[in-house]
């Protein structure tokens, strides 16, 4: 398809001196989509940077105030994390960056990871760390359980709907003084 191959764009715009290196705007009639793309032909597809001077972005609106603003009038923005590994299993991760002494460094996490196997359970974690290496503390399990890393962790449960037989960990706990 012409989405998996830059140079068939019908637009280029590049460097005058460097023909090779350019940005292809196009449309591909059989995956029905119009794409970007930045490419040294010949060489490798490159990153494509986006509105670096004002740094605000915008996707479904004209008047961005935000780094990146996704608007809809229709349903609730949704911005997707897909990895096909194609192992059924995948992550998608948040990754939060400061300047730590000159340099980019992570400074913390959100992932979102589902594991292998017939029972694929998904769980979202949270790292946050110091000097450029964040560690993970805490994730949510496929059941709502809150767990931390160094192995203690709250478990809530509930069964029936009239009240009749509520149970939390954490209130148990607290009750028998092992809290």
């Amino acid at each position: 398809s012409d989405v998996d191959d830059a140079s068939t764009g019908s637009i280029r715009a590049g460097n005058a001196t460097d023909v090779s290196g350019y940005v292809s705007i196009g449309y591909d009639d059989s995956a029905d989509v119009g794409f970007i793309q930045s490419i040294d032909e010949g060489v490798a597809y490159k990153p494509l940077v986006l509105n670096k001077l004002s740094g605000f972005v915008g996707i479904g609106t004209d008047s961005p105030s935000t780094t990146l603003m996704v608007q809809n009038e229709t349903f609730v923005p949704e911005i997707s994390l897909f990895h096909d590994s194609g192992s059924n299993q995948g992550k998608g991760r948040l990754v939060f960056y400061t300047d730590g002494a000159g340099a980019k460094e992570t400074t913390a996490y959100i992932e979102l990871r589902q594991e292998t196997g017939s029972h694929r359970k998904g769980e979202i974690a949270f790292a946050v760390g110091d000097n450029g290496a964040p560690v993970e503390g805490a994730w949510f399990d496929n059941n709502c359980s809150l767990n931390f890393a160094n192995g203690r962790g709250i478990g809530f449960a509930a069964s029936g709907t009239d009240g009749t037989s509520m149970s939390s960990e954490l209130l148990d706990d607290y009750e028998e003084g092992t809290w």
